[in-house]
């Protein structure tokens, strides 16, 4: 009787810590007023569209050389959000996709060739940079922001921007945070 006990306490102890640990990377519950204070809205008045950025996009813009972040934008009538691959360097990489690796799984976006009316290329003095914006509706792409938001805390999240030649890194805690936001504000964003 009291071995049976026992393990009754111990399975239950079991589960109780299994269900602490997966909580803890669960989806987090946000304010949408907090996010609305902190997130940075852009409203063009012509086309009558708002963008909203996370302020890890603008932050240290001349020095960031490398982002990847999503972005919404949304009017009276939708909402839809873009994923942004943003490098800048000395010399071109031609990006054209990229690779992620999130809790060891391998995550590829769509190739996005320079033509394309959503990949952009700049010169300035001293460099180059070349953006990206691919489409959330892209089901490759959803996959990915899931992995990340739903990654654990202590996972270390791999990027590769691919194209001629490559450029590797990784998310910082802050980036993900990051995405975290930006998606639930997304999520939760109720259009009229």
């Amino acid at each position: 009787m009291v071995l049976k006990r026992t393990v009754a306490v111990l399975s239950l102890m079991t589960l109780l810590i299994l269900l602490f640990c997966i909580s803890s990377y669960a989806e987090q519950v946000f304010s949408m007023k907090d996010l609305e204070d902190k997130l940075i809205f852009e409203h063009d008045e012509f086309r009558g569209i708002t963008f909203i950025n996370h302020p890890r996009e603008q932050a240290g813009r001349s020095v960031r050389e490398i982002r990847f972040l999503p972005y919404i934008g949304r009017n009276d009538s939708s909402k839809w959000m873009f994923l942004r691959a943003y490098y800048k360097g000395k010399s071109w990489i031609f990006m054209e996709q990229v690779y992620v690796l999130v809790d060891g799984e391998r995550y590829v976006t769509p190739v996005y060739h320079s033509y394309s009316d959503l990949v952009q290329h700049h010169t300035f003095s001293g460099g180059v940079i070349e953006i990206i914006d691919f489409k959330w509706s892209d089901s490759e792409i959803a996959k990915l922001g899931k992995a990340i938001v739903n990654s654990h805390p202590d996972a270390t999240v791999k990027v590769r921007f691919a194209g001629r030649e490559n450029r590797d890194f990784e998310l910082t805690a802050e980036d993900v945070m990051a995405w975290k936001e930006v998606i639930y504000y997304f999520d939760n964003l109720e259009i009229e």
